[in-house]
């Protein structure tokens, strides 16, 4: 890959930036509206000009960013610093060829043999065990599909605090719970010991056999789940190539189809296809992620915006930031680039968000008139997904009224300094038809695909996560320091740095 300052559209970036005039309206580009796959991109509030855009086009090409985006696609190997393919792209292809998956799935669902506990009952509770990137795609397309979910009631655990195992079990029955055990390596600490402390929950509630018959794994080492015990007609396994953040496409989504149904999964996996073939095809000015992306760049580099908000006015879709923050801080979170260089320009902004409304009665006060200019994602559903059309109504008028008031301000009022808004905060503007799988798998796969597309235009490898390691490891270490610490004294006098 190229390095990105090295190249004339960079340098000609950088030029842009230090001549442009603030809160020149003349020179903004006001960008056309795309639509793709059901999804609408608004750039109409950001102050990239039309011959920064150029640049960025520029860039894109310099790089050869459209031919790096079909490598994702095809499945090649472009996670540099561990020699993988990148495979999420072709998991979610081959998502006609999953019998085994959808057989499981119905019989889960049917309550049909095998899928019956060990006491002969109709599974009426899962328990999901996994962390990070095994957990959070799944919580968020379960959240965002409720109003179809029609299977098993649907539990996660995941923290390693025992009050999560005893909020998730306390309610629930082993005579009729299920457990997936999600787990690439099968060897996470915090997976591996929430799986025992439930293990010994079933079992005392339903008998030793319990497991492994009411457990099932999901892993991309097979071998380990067998040695630990799983049966082999219980594991479904997913490639080594699929990083857990990317993994809802694959078996990984086995929470989603129970609870949804495996025709709803597959439409989830439709909708991201279809955004594949886009991302893959579209030219520079009309492809969502890849403007999406440049986009960004523009505001982390040039602007110098180092916080990026994701504001969704869908209530079900609430769990989006929680998944993006993932999705893109572990991404392209990385300060040496893929030949093992210290970057010395910034990357990665600091992701956060809120549903609305509910953000705007708390830090949207920074957003409007904060010190530091915050870009912003706000995103919204033409359809209204809950039963009232006038609940729905006030909620899009409260988006696109804070999309407004962040962009436009109310500078020159007349009104008392404590008053005003300075405006020209970015926001990007996405509009999803409606809130169904085929559209929710479309904006997933959007942000995937604006998260890899900058992690080219910043030279980084997006698909590793070194920087989680280090505190796993020390964790260890300090076990035994932690366990020796007397009860009555504070910890910290005996950990100090």
């Amino acid at each position: 890959m190229t390095r990105p300052q090295g190249t004339a559209a960079w340098h000609a970036l950088a030029n842009l930036a230090q001549s442009a005039t603030p809160h020149a309206d003349a020179a903004l580009a006001r960008p056309q509206i795309i639509v793709a796959c059901g999804i609408t991109l608004d750039l109409s509030r950001q102050r990239v000009t039309r011959r920064a855009m150029e640049c960025l086009a520029q860039l894109a090409a310099e790089i050869a960013l459209a031919e790096q985006c079909r490598d994702l696609v095809a499945g090649r190997t472009i996670n540099v610093t561990e020699q993988r393919p990148v495979l999420h792209t072709l998991s979610r292809a081959a998502n006609r060829s999953m019998q085994a998956f959808d057989a499981f799935v119905g019989a889960i669902r049917e309550g049909r043999n095998p899928a019956r506990s060990l006491a002969d009952k109709r599974y009426t509770d899962v328990i999901i065990i996994g962390i990070g990137g095994s957990a959070l795609g799944a919580q968020l397309a379960i959240n965002a599909l409720r109003r179809v979910a029609d299977g098993p009631r649907i539990h996660f655990l995941c923290n390693i605090d025992g009050a999560a195992f005893d909020d998730v079990t306390a309610a629930l029955s082993p005579l009729t719970t299920l457990v997936l055990v999600i787990s690439k390596t099968f060897t996470t600490e915090e997976t591996s010991i929430n799986a025992a402390a439930v293990r010994a929950w079933l079992q005392a509630g339903a008998g030793d056999d319990a497991f492994p018959q009411q457990f099932v794994a999901i892993t991309a080492n097979p071998d380990e789940a067998r040695r630990c015990g799983y049966l082999a007609e219980s594991t479904f396994t997913f490639p080594v190539g699929v990083g857990g953040r990317f993994s809802i496409w694959s078996a990984v989504g086995l929470p989603i189809a129970i609870s949804v149904g495996h025709e709803q999964f597959h439409a989830l996996q439709d909708g991201a296809c279809a955004m594949d073939a886009h991302f893959a095809s579209a030219p520079f000015e009309k492809n969502l992620p890849l403007l999406l992306a440049a986009v960004g760049v523009w505001n982390r580099n040039f602007e110098g915006i180092a916080a990026h908000a994701i504001l969704p006015y869908a209530e079900r879709l609430s769990l989006l930031p929680k998944h993006l923050q993932q999705l893109e801080m572990e991404s392209n979170g990385k300060a040496v680039d893929c030949d093992g260089n210290r970057i010395d320009y910034p990357t990665c902004p600091v992701i956060f968000g809120e549903a609305g409304t509910n953000g705007q009665h708390s830090f949207h006060q920074l957003l409007h008139q904060g010190t530091d200019a915050i870009s912003s994602d706000i995103i919204i559903v033409r359809e209204r997904d809950g039963q009232s059309l006038s609940q729905h109504q006030r909620l899009l008028a409260h988006a696109f009224a804070q999309a407004n008031a962040l962009w436009q301000g109310n500078r020159g009022s007349g009104l008392p300094a404590h008053q005003i808004h300075e405006g020209r905060r970015p926001v990007s503007l996405i509009e999803l038809t409606r809130l169904d799988a085929f559209h929710l798998g479309a904006l997933i796969a959007l942000y995937e695909h604006k998260v890899f597309a900058q992690g080219v235009m910043w030279h980084l490898d997006s698909f590793d996560q070194w920087g989680v390691e280090l505190g796993k490891t020390i964790a260890k270490s300090l076990l035994l320091a932690v366990i020796a610490a007397p009860a009555d004294e504070p910890l910290c006098q005996h950990l100090k740095a």
